[in-house]
């Protein structure tokens, strides 16, 4: 199922993961306690998302290389959702920085909206294509 190689690849990624991801938690949690009203921050909660979304997709990878869970529908369709969620709000907190500096509330608002389109129809895409070609045999056969 997975090689020796797989591992060591994947256990570097853990590694870099959980070193880099204990410091985005713990800012996380200075800016959480820092934001004067935290439930109305949507910052607050894309940067919580995000975190979720790696830890969800950390754990399902884990699993399915070390033979936990089989592949199958469910699993890619798992792995795609947490994917969508880092992918989408990764970008929204990058446009939700350049906000603060930015002069015009009008661009900003397109901004958003056409980077949420964008990585919507991008992802659809991914969604459409990723599950059929990782099926055995693959659907084309």
């Amino acid at each position: 199922m997975s090689s020796v190689t797989d591992y060591k690849v994947a256990s570097m990624a853990l590694g870099f993961s959980l070193g880099f991801g204990f410091l985005t938690v713990w800012q996380a949690i200075k800016q959480t306690k820092r934001n004067r009203n935290p439930l109305r921050s949507a910052y607050i909660y894309m940067i919580w998302g995000e975190i979720a979304a790696n830890v969800g997709l950390g754990i399902l990878g884990y699993l399915f290389l070390n033979g936990v869970i089989k592949p199958g529908i469910p699993i890619f369709f798992f792995i795609l959702l947490f994917w969508v969620f880092e992918i989408q709000l990764l970008m929204q907190i990058i446009i939700n920085r350049i906000s603060i500096i930015a002069e015009s509330r009008q661009t900003i608002q397109r901004l958003k909206w056409g980077t949420a389109f964008a990585v919507t129809c991008i992802n659809i895409a991914v969604f459409c294509i990723f599950i059929p070609s990782h099926m055995d045999p693959p659907v084309s056969q």
